[in-house]
């Protein structure tokens, strides 16, 4: 048996490297044989409003999400893990259970928990390391570990789509209707929605009609348009990284984690919880 105390969240952290691989190689195959956008459509709302669409041919499978999603859960288990290992340490092995990776809606919540039975055996130390992390979803929050948080409280149960196609970039060109507005302006003052082609923020993914809505016109100031637009597989309901390629964010969490568990680890040997191993992995 290792006489490392954190052995799991080394392997979780290795789990959640796995699949970063497993994702960005499936999603490079899905992208290349069948991700293409079909066709490019303009399509009219009311009166006047023409939205501007990209619709692909085919689904998103479920299947690209499993690996993203796994590699969430690993990391955001590894934290607790990490944890777990600190409340054993210092308290003996009956107290990991009152030691999970606190995260919360505001600084202070979290500052709380450190009184709530379920993080009470996290060492002093411990606990205000990780407050340098700010684990919590205010302004000053860091929105990633809440990310990966929401991501893991999922229940186990609901399948999720977490994939949606998104924009890496775009490029339009508009024609002014100026004919059809003096025309109008005949009768007297006209309401027009706006003067320029308006981009949807983020754009809007509709995965039943396989359509992503881009931007949107008045065609009474606006006539005729030309758009190019290269489009790639992103993150779809994942709290606030909708949109956010999803390998760039699965290494960025990835590297995030690994830095919080290297520090908790460190803290660990300095306050003398264990001695180091000079086997241990990353």
């Amino acid at each position: 048996m290792s006489d490392n105390p954190f052995e799991s969240s080394d392997l979780l952290l290795r789990d959640a490297r796995r699949n970063i691989v497993v994702a960005a190689e499936e999603l490079e195959r899905f992208q290349k044989e069948d991700g293409a956008p079909e066709s490019f459509c303009q399509e009219v709302q009311g009166s006047n409003i023409v939205e501007l669409k990209l619709r692909f041919k085919n689904d998103i499978p479920l299947s690209l999400s499993l690996p993203i999603h796994h590699a969430i859960v690993s990391l955001r288990s590894a934290l607790d893990h990490a944890c777990f290992a600190c409340g054993s340490l210092k308290f003996g092995p009956s107290a990991t259970g009152r030691a999970n990776f606190p995260i919360g809606r505001e600084r202070a919540h979290v500052l709380s928990l450190l009184n709530n039975k379920r993080h009470q055996a996290i060492p002093q130390e411990i606990f205000d390391l990780i407050m340098h992390f700010r684990p919590h979803e205010d302004e000053s929050g860091n929105l990633m570990l809440c990310a990966i948080n929401a991501v893991r409280n999922t229940e186990v149960h609901e399948i999720v789509q977490r994939l949606a196609h998104s924009i890496s970039a775009m490029q339009s060109a508009a024609q002014s209707n100026s004919a059809r507005l003096l025309e109008l302006a005949k009768d007297g003052p006209i309401e027009v929605a706006s003067f320029e082609i308006e981009y949807f923020i983020p754009q809007i993914w509709d995965p039943k009609a396989r359509e992503l809505k881009i931007a949107w016109f008045d065609n009474q100031i606006i006539h005729e348009v030309e758009f190019k637009c290269s489009s790639y597989i992103g993150l779809g309901s994942v709290k606030f990284f909708g949109g956010e390629h999803p390998i760039r964010f699965l290494c960025l969490a990835h590297d995030m984690v690994h830095k919080i568990i290297s520090d908790i680890v460190d803290k660990s040997i300095e306050i003398g919880l264990y001695k180091a191993n000079p086997q241990r992995s990353d």
